[in-house]
């Protein structure tokens, strides 16, 4: 196959727009409903886009279109010169006038939000026309809305064995898991608890398929147990809260969870799960004042909180 040329002046931005729109939407119809144009105008579009590459990008069925090899190998490049192109025109904006705009922040998981809100007052003080806006989102809805431009940083845990080549990776810090539960809580009358001691409570525990909730079943499996029958699964931070002050629950939830709230404490379990948690950024785009700005409260916080000095970026 001869290489296109895609630099032509023939391949548009709406090529790319229809291209995403009909694999995230799940064919032309919606994808036409989407974009507020008709079915002809996007089958038309599609056409044109499959003309200047010279390949068909998806396979015609009964029931629509679907995405071939060739569509799905283009379209993550049109996810990342779409997210290029977001982020260029959200960094211009803020050049312009570099007191105004949004800052959007994605979050994972509750314990790194503990940070937040130290350095959103901080950023504020600084920036108060500036909005912030913070979506708690799955690991993969973050790194789509980083590489899709829809998000400037994103905090969450960092795997060592990550495919995160197309974002930097910064530490703030290094986590242990604890064993979480109200002030008044009976358990912290026991003197040296074990896991045994505590299982009969209700307990709280990260959703399945979490790197945390990874962590809290192998700490039950390597005591011998198995996990607590009696317990509600959730990733909401306010909703764990409220079950630790509303009950007997306990909570394998991380530490700074439990840090700066005097109504929480940790009972003295030793667990070994340890999780690194660190901010993700765009690798291509380059950081606006405002993200640069936050960037620099969110590390003064860590060390505020953690004791520990922000890992530079990988």
């Amino acid at each position: 196959m001869k290489i296109p040329d895609l630099l032509d002046g023939r391949l548009k931005v709406r090529h790319l727009r229809l291209l995403v729109a009909i694999d995230e939407h799940g064919g032309v119809v919606r994808a036409a409903e989407h974009l507020h144009l008709t079915q002809p105008a996007v089958s038309r579009g599609l056409r044109e886009l499959e003309a200047v590459v010279g390949v068909e990008l998806f396979d015609r069925t009964p029931t629509g279109v679907v995405l071939n090899v060739y569509g799905s190998a283009l379209v993550a490049h049109a996810h990342a010169i779409l997210g290029e192109l977001t982020g260029a025109a959200r960094f211009l904006a803020e050049l312009a006038d570099a007191k105004v705009g949004e800052l959007r922040l994605g979050l994972v998981l509750a314990g790194a939000g503990m940070l937040l809100p130290q350095a959103i007052s901080k950023f504020k003080a600084q920036r108060p026309e500036v909005s912030v806006i913070v979506d708690e989102l799955s690991e993969e809805g973050l790194r789509a809305g980083l590489l899709a431009g829809e998000l400037d940083l994103g905090i969450d845990r960092i795997h060592d064995d990550a495919d995160d080549a197309p974002l930097h990776r910064q530490t703030l810090y290094v986590e242990p898991l604890r064993v979480i539960c109200s002030a008044e809580h009976p358990a912290r009358r026991l003197r040296e608890p074990t896991l045994a001691d505590v299982l009969h409570y209700p307990w709280s525990l990260p959703v399945a398929q979490t790197g945390l909730r990874a962590g809290a079943e192998r700490e039950f499996r390597a005591a011998g147990l198995p996990l607590p029958v009696n317990r509600v699964e959730t990733t909401s931070s306010l909703t764990l809260r409220n079950l630790l002050l509303a009950d007997e629950f306990l909570a394998a939830a991380p530490a700074l969870i439990a840090h700066a709230d005097p109504m929480l404490a940790e009972l003295p379990i030793q667990l070994s799960t340890r999780r690194t948690v660190g901010v993700l950024m765009p690798a291509r785009h380059r950081r606006s004042p405002a993200a640069e700005l936050f960037l620099r409260h969110l590390n003064a916080a860590t060390l505020s909180i953690t004791g520990e000095v922000a890992v530079t970026d990988t």
